[in-house]
């Protein structure tokens, strides 16, 4: 039998050409290894506590793979999908392997290219193998995956755009089964058109055709397996149920062992607390009882930095605090009982002054937040029914800080059955928060919600509207859920994060000024820190200042602008520097502004005055620990890492980022010109921008789109910290 990619020329009879394009989903780096640990997850067996996942790194010689051919590497090389084009000329090749263990593995048959089985049970071969996308996962509220594109990730982690499996299946026998599949995107060679997907198998005739077409399916001969593992370097033995991965020219960032786990820790910490999940990366095991030493051990994820000593302190308090939270033994329950509210008022707590006596004597407490929905009912007959309500709940835990807490840290998270939706935890509360989404109805309703990636919620999901009625303002109230209880705690009404920036924003249609271009909504941060404190709180307000504060603003990295000039659009960034005498005096006046407000006499004013002041002084505060922290830092932020993004902003585009494609522009391409100057280094690839910086001394500019796209050209920009190792390459 012949064994070899199969590249399928399309359109055939009865085809299309398709592609997903899965990377404007996935953006994250590290997303593959994430979809690999979700899976392991979701593959648990029935009867096991604990999945476990291995991750190791191989080199294996490139002539040993008989099927990396010259008509393989002719498609490589033709493929607009694959980073790596030469990958194929070295003569090894470097191998990411994630082998999960006590998981049922992929079941179904390999061989039926249909959805179900011969015996109607579902066929979870043709979905791994055949089936992108369609929401497979989305009905079952106890698995971490919702879209059925999750896998594609290993392609897209690889330089070649490929990946294989060795999957050992626990409900047929323990048969073994080995399949390859490369996401080349459409591509033309010899004047034929090609799928995006090619695959690696065995040949397997299509049925009712009377021409040489043939379908790839899983080989499942066993000496044939065997020969694969050894090739491989696989752990899993012959029969050892499960699914083995292969990553051939990974990220070599995934590399960084300390960093990778790290990131591991930090994203799936829940779950390895919970003793569902235990993790190796090489010889380092990572389970419930040396998670916590671990990851102090190492870097902040988010900084690739060592911990401060603070930081550490502040996450072996939160380590506790979740202890704490899956003993549960709570006295101290509060409900919320929601009604489709735009916004919940304190007095929907039941004993809210308990609640807040608690709170301040830092008691671990639960609210219970209840509601309804209405979700689609698919056997309805008639309209009348075709929603049908359920009452469901999701749990909020809290606690507040120590009070010799100083820093703000991401030390919360909001979890859905084993998922940890990582971009909703906030560095903007003094306070342990987690909120455990673990009831169906709930979790359904959140799994509907999510990103492809499973780290974000957005109450425009498609598929919410797809499967659910009047869901808006739930879905932004209980993304903002603890932002709003932490306000009625502590009288603020906007907190801010400092650390890390999403700002998007075009050229006016004049072309002489900048104007933020999307109203805020539930896919921002309610804690916007781009309005004046004084003008937020006053609007809310609409009361005087009982003191009168100087003005603090939030400090910035650097300058951006987007201007039009000589019909053509730039946009630069400056470094901003900033002197050590002005820190010092905003930071004088700033504790001097907090003293002063603690002489007023309060019964003098009215509630809604003191209320603003103490929004005030919360704001202060946390720029007192902004300033002390920059101080701390040498007055510096930098070295720092910014990266930019640019896309065309077309209409009704709810997010132009993810929308992006080359067929858009290349900022690789001629007709874009660029200028630094100055500390720093640039990098660029399709349509981002990487900004190396050394210290604040630096300028950069880059410049291509025409006046006539200005109105189309939407930017945004983020930046980290980082030790300067990667700006010294």
């Amino acid at each position: 039998m012949n064994k070899n990619f199969k590249f399928i020329p399309s359109p055939y009879e009865g085809g299309q050409i398709t592609d997903s394009k899965p990377g404007q989903k996935f953006e994250d780096k590290f997303d593959p290894i994430f979809e690999c640990i979700q899976n392991t997850i979701d593959a648990k067996k029935e009867k096991e506590e604990t999945v476990s996942l291995k991750i190791h790194f191989k080199k294996v010689y490139k002539k040993d793979l008989y099927f990396i051919d010259k008509k393989f590497s002719s498609h490589i090389k033709n493929s607009k999908r694959v980073r790596d084009k030469y990958a194929l000329d070295e003569e090894t090749i470097d191998l990411l392997i994630l082998e999960d263990f006590s998981t049922t593995g992929i079941t179904g048959e390999p061989g039926t290219m249909k959805d179900q089985t011969e015996t109607g049970k579902p066929n979870n071969f043709f979905n791994m193998n055949y089936s992108f996308g369609d929401n497979q996962k989305l009905d079952d509220y106890r698995l971490g995956g919702s879209e059925g594109e999750g896998r594609q990730t290993f392609c897209l982690t690889s330089g070649i755009s490929t990946f294989f499996y060795y999957n050992v299946d626990s409900s047929n026998n323990s048969q073994g089964s080995f399949f390859g599949i490369s996401y080349l995107g459409k591509r033309e060679i010899g004047a034929k058109m090609y799928q995006p997907f090619a695959y690696f198998g065995k040949e397997k005739a299509k049925e009712n055709r009377k021409d040489p077409v043939y379908d790839a399916v899983p080989i499942e001969d066993n000496a044939e397996i065997q020969e694969l593992i050894k090739l491989f370097k696989l752990k899993r033995k012959v029969g050892e149920h499960g699914l083995s991965v292969i990553i051939p020219h990974y990220l070599q960032e995934l590399k960084d062992k300390e960093l990778l786990i790290s990131k591991i820790i930090d994203v799936y910490r829940i779950s390895i607390l919970r003793k569902r999940l235990e993790i190796s990366v090489e010889d380092i095991t990572i389970n419930s009882k040396n998670i916590l030493d671990i990851y102090l051990s190492g870097v902040n994820p988010d900084t690739n930095l060592k911990f401060k000593n603070e930081q550490k302190e502040l996450l072996t308090e939160y380590f506790s605090f979740l202890k704490e939270v899956d003993e549960d033994n709570l006295d101290n329950v509060h409900e919320i009982n929601y009604y489709d509210e735009k916004l919940i008022q304190k007095d929907k707590i039941s004993n809210y002054d308990q609640l807040v006596k608690s709170y301040n004597r830092q008691e671990l407490t639960k609210i219970r937040f209840n509601f309804s929905i209405k979700r689609f009912n698919s056997n309805s007959n008639n309209v009348s029914d075709r929603y049908k309500d359920y009452s469901t709940y999701l749990d909020i835990y809290l606690k507040k800080y120590p009070s010799w807490a100083s820093v703000l840290e991401k030390n919360n998270d909001f979890i859905r059955g084993p998922m940890s939706l990582r971009k909703l935890r906030k560095k903007t509360m003094q306070m342990f928060w987690i909120i455990d989404v673990q009831d169906k109805e709930a979790s359904l309703l959140i799994k509907n919600a999510e990103h492809a990636n499973h780290s974000m919620i957005s109450a425009s999901n498609k598929k919410l509207d797809t499967n659910y009625k009047s869901y808006y303002n739930l879905i932004v109230n209980i993304k903002k859920l603890p932002s709003i209880i932490y306000s009625f705690l502590t009288n603020e009404e906007n907190v801010t994060d400092n650390e890390i920036t999403q700002d998007l924003f075009r050229i006016e249609d004049e072309g002489n000024g900048i104007r933020e271009t999307d109203k805020l909504s539930d896919s921002y941060d309610e804690d916007d820190d781009n309005v004046a404190d004084d003008e937020k709180t006053k609007s809310i307000f609409g009361v005087n200042d009982i003191v009168v504060p100087p003005i603090f603003e939030s400090l910035r990295y650097y300058d951006r602008d987007s201007e039009s000039k000589n019909e053509k659009i730039f946009y630069t960034v400056k470094g901003k520097k900033y002197d050590q005498k002005e820190i010092l005096k905003m930071l004088s006046d700033a504790e001097e502004y907090i003293e002063v407000t603690k002489k007023i006499e309060r019964e003098k004013y009215s509630s809604l005055e003191l209320l603003r002041m103490d929004t005030k002084v919360a704001t202060i505060k946390r720029r007192i620990i902004e300033y002390k922290d920059f101080i701390a830092a040498g007055y510096t932020y930098y070295p720092r890492r910014i990266e930019i993004e640019a896309a065309y902003d077309g209409e009704d585009t709810n997010n132009p980022f993810r929308k992006y494609t080359l067929d858009d522009f290349d900022f690789s391409d001629e007709s874009f010109s660029f200028k630094c100057t100055g500390d720093a280094k640039i990098k660029y690839n399709e349509n981002k921008i990487t900004i190396l910086a050394n210290s604040e001394n630096f300028s950069f500019l880059v410049s291509g789109f025409g006046e006539d796209q200005s109105e189309d050209i939407k930017w945004r920009d983020r930046s980290y910290s980082t030790d300067g190792s990667d700006i010294n390459k």
